[in-house]
Parts: C-alpha cells; sequence; structure tokens
C-alpha cells in the first residue's frame, strides 16, 4: 500500500512537472529511497523498535516533500510568489533531496560493505555473539557518516548558489568550415542562450556577464532560445540591459521551449496568443532579428551567409514541436553555401538537421544547461544531462557537420544554483 501511494505521489509529479532537473532528482530520490529504507531495516535489524522508527520516519519524510513539491508547483505556475521566495523554496526543497540523496548513499555504502565482508567471510559461532551494544555502535557509526555527508552536500549546495550563477565562462571556439567565403575568413560569432531572465536576480552581474561579452567585440551576436521563463513581462527588468548587445553585422535570435508559455494558466487562448506577440515585440524592441522558421543574410565584400532560425523543435516528446525546418529554407538563395542555423533543442539536430540538410554546417543551440551540475575537468564531462540527450554541452562534429550546445547564460526558475556546469558565453572564430 504504502508503495502503491508512493508510486502515486510519484507519477503525479512526474506528469505535473516539466523540468527535466526536477524529474531527473525525483527519480533518482524514489529509487535511492527504497536503498535507504533497506540499508535501515538490516542495520537496525537487532532493535525492532528503533527500526520501525526509522523506517516509517524515512517514508513519511518522503511522502511530506513529495507534497510539497506538488503544492509548491501548483503556486509556481499561477506565480502567486514573488521570485526570491521561489528561489528560497526551490533551493531549500532541491537540498535537502540532494542531501539525501548523498546520505542515502554514503549510509548504503557503509552498510553494504560491511555486509559484503561479513558475507564473504566463513561464518562461524562467534558471529552469533553479537552484542546489543556493538550492534549499537555500528549503527551510531553509520549514522555520524550519514550525517557528516549530508552536511557537506548541503554546505556545497549552498556554495554553488551563491558563487557559480553568475560566474559566466568565455569559451572560445575556432571553426574550420569549408566553402566559407574569403570575405568572412575571420569572423566572430558570440553565442547566448537560455537567459531565463525571469530567475536573474543579481542586475550587476548579468551587466557584467554582457560587458564580458561585448569586450570580445563579436561581429555577430546570437541568441539561441528560452528569453524568458514563463511570459513575455518578465523581460522589462533587464530590458534596459540586454538591448545593449549590439554587434557590426547584426544580432540574431530563435524561440524556445519556454518562450511559448506552455508552462503557465492562461485565461484563454487569445491571451496566451497576445503573450507570444509581446513576445515577438520584445525581441524587436531589443533590436534582435527574430528568426521564426525563416532566414535571412548576413554580408561583406559582396558575399554571403545565410543565417537560419526555426521554432523549437524536439526529438523528446515532451518538449513542443513548433519549428517547420522546410519552411526556414523556403526561396534560400542556392549559391549561398554557408548556412548557420539556430535551432534551441539540440535533438533537433540528429532528428531533422543533419538527414534533411546537409548543407548547414554549423547549428547553434542550447536548451539542456549542462544540468547546472556535472563535472567537467579536462576531457572528462559528466552530467546528468547525458542521460537524456546525445549532445549536451559543447562542440559536436559528423561527418563535415558541426553542432555546439551552449551550457545557457541564465538559471531555471526552479532550480537556481549551478554546481560544475558554470553559466557560458560562446565566442566562435570561423576560418576557411
Amino acid at each position: 500500500m504504502i508503495c502503491f501511494c508512493f508510486l502515486l505521489v510519484f507519477s503525479k509529479i512526474a506528469c505535473t512537472f516539466v523540468s527535466m532537473f526536477t524529474v531527473f532528482f525525483l527519480l533518482v530520490l524514489f529509487v535511492l529511497d527504497g536503498v535507504g529504507v533497506l540499508g535501515i531495516w538490516f542495520a537496525y535489524r537487532r532493535q525492532a523498535r528503533t527500526k520501525r522508527g526509522f523506517v516509517w520516519g524515512h517514508i513519511c519524510v518522503s511522502l511530506l516533500l513529495l507534497a510539497v513539491l506538488v503544492l509548491y508547483r501548483a503556486t509556481l505556475s499561477k506565480n502567486y510568489i514573488n521570485l526570491a521566495t521561489r528561489h528560497t523554496v526551490a533551493l531549500s526543497i532541491v537540498w535537502i533531496y540532494i542531501s539525501k540523496i548523498l546520505t542515502i548513499i554514503a549510509y548504503s555504502l557503509s552498510f553494504g560493505v560491511g555486509k559484503a565482508f561479513s558475507i564473504l567471510r566463513k561464518h562461524t559461532p562467534q558471529d552469533e555473539k553479537l552484542t546489543t551494544e556493538e550492534t549499537m555502535n555500528r549503527a551510531q557509526f553509520l549514522e555520524r557518516i550519514s550525517l557528516a555527508t549530508g552536511t557537506i552536500s548541503f554546505g556545497v549546495g549552498f556554495w554553488g548558489t551563491n558563487n557559480t550563477l553568475y560566474d559566466y565562462q568565455l569559451k572560445q571556439v575556432p571553426l574550420k568550415i569549408s566553402h566559407l567565403p574569403k570575405a568572412f575568413h575571420g569572423l566572430r560569432i558570440a553565442q547566448i542562450s537560455d537567459i531565463h531572465v525571469g530567475s536573474l536576480t543579481n542586475t550587476l552581474a548579468v551587466k557584467g556577464g554582457l560587458e564580458m561579452l561585448l569586450r570580445e567585440k563579436p561581429d555577430v551576436i546570437c541568441f539561441t532560445g528560452d528569453l524568458v521563463n514563463y511570459e513575455a513581462y518578465e523581460i522589462i527588468r533587464f530590458e534596459h540591459l540586454f538591448s545593449t548587445l549590439k554587434a557590426p553585422l547584426g544580432v540574431f535570435s530563435c524561440l524556445g521551449n519556454h518562450d511559448y508559455g506552455d508552462y503557465t494558466t492562461w485565461a484563454n487562448p487569445q491571451a496566451k496568443a497576445h503573450n507570444m506577440q509581446q513576445l515577438i515585440h520584445a525581441h524587436k524592441k531589443l533590436g534582435w532579428h527574430l528568426l521564426i522558421d525563416s532566414h535571412t543574410y548576413i554580408e561583406a565584400s559582396g558575399e554571403k551567409i545565410a543565417m537560419l532560425g526555426v521554432g523549437n523543435w524536439s526529438k523528446i516528446r515532451k518538449f513542443p514541436r513548433y519549428g517547420k525546418l522546410a519552411k526556414a529554407f523556403e526561396n534560400i538563395d542556392k549559391e549561398v553555401t554557408t548556412q548557420i542555423l539556430l535551432s534551441h533543442d539540440p535533438s533537433h539536430w540528429d532528428a531533422e538537421i543533419r538527414p534533411q540538410t546537409p548543407s548547414i554546417y554549423l547549428t547553434l543551440s542550447g536548451h539542456t544547461h549542462g544540468m547546472q551540475m556535472g563535472i567537467e575537468w579536462g576531457n572528462i564531462k559528466i552530467s546528468p544531462a547525458q542521460f537524456v540527450f546525445e549532445q549536451w554541452a559543447g562542440l559536436y562534429q559528423k561527418e563535415n557537420q558541426y553542432l555546439y550546445v551552449n551550457r545557457g547564460f541564465g538559471y531555471t526558475d526552479g532550480f537556481p544554483m549551478r554546481l560544475g556546469i558554470l553559466p557560458e558565453i560562446t565566442i566562435f572564430t570561423l576560418q576557411a
């Protein structure tokens, strides 16, 4: 009955949440909670009363946290609470979960190692003579390991929230492109993605990030979707900053899954459509050329490069498929052999872009944020994102086509932290 209730609540949350971050952590938590219950059960097998108390306490706390998450998500979707409160609640819930996950891992591993040794060694009569005091000492040892692990993880989470959310990383990426017109050799293209302006709180830090980009003096700036979290009005607070993004050959943008207003409640379809028009107007007001299933050209010395953009299109069904790649190519100049595409979701690359449009040498995407958590050290890249996306951060090449997945400029409203996967500004230098 308990397992059924747990599954029911988890299924409800998984269906309610659109964030892959939350679904991932809930799934991991659900699996590890089962391991944690077993660990407690065996650790206190000689202390029936203590065992029952810990097991039931563990289950009740898990169900309570899941109920809080459901309530939080329902409130969040209706924008009943302000940004500071949303961040506080989100961080508290996320780090309770993460600390709990790491605690369960430490607890289970500690108990499992000891159990494995006891199974491997020969059973002796002395094994039956374990005193209550010895059993309690082992349980206390496991408790202390678990407590230390949870405390450390919470501290790391606090650090990741306060020190890395706006720690913008400048990535320099040289790209050799065949058939690149001579006039564009050395062209510098800046990319940012996933601003999620409704989540941003530190105006000074955002200003510093944009100044970092502009100091690179890019010829072109590209933004690859998710300007807002829920509604177009979010851009108002930071409009004066993002309107400073200017480049000699233009600023180009496309839409991401959050830009369509799918993750909030609307009074009627007309209200949602009006929000979409406001968002399109916001891009225009910022001075950005928004490409929705369309193309344009950048020119230098009589030569051209085609810039294309599509609406959000994802191979993963829970994300929308608004983009029409064929429409973006309608009436394109066939003599323009260098084509760059802005497409928010990187799964679009393998699903449609590469099979259908081999003429696109470079696709710029975002969307994944690298899950805002992972390890990047030299050639080592590890993140939960790799279990969802084949291409999730950095540069990828198949045959003569490139895909670059930007790690995101901002962060999601429900997961306001970065740990190991930092916000990114990318500068491409095109070479013939």
